[in-house]
């Protein structure tokens, strides 16, 4: 339960970086 868990919340984690990381990425490209 604990590892699932943690996967859940890694899963989100990840997530968001990709998303910041693609928000760079086109800011940058629009530059």
């Amino acid at each position: 339960m604990g590892q699932l868990g943690t996967l859940k919340l890694s899963a989100r984690a990840y997530s968001r970086i990709l998303k910041v990381a693609r928000t760079v990425t086109f800011s940058r490209t629009c530059q």
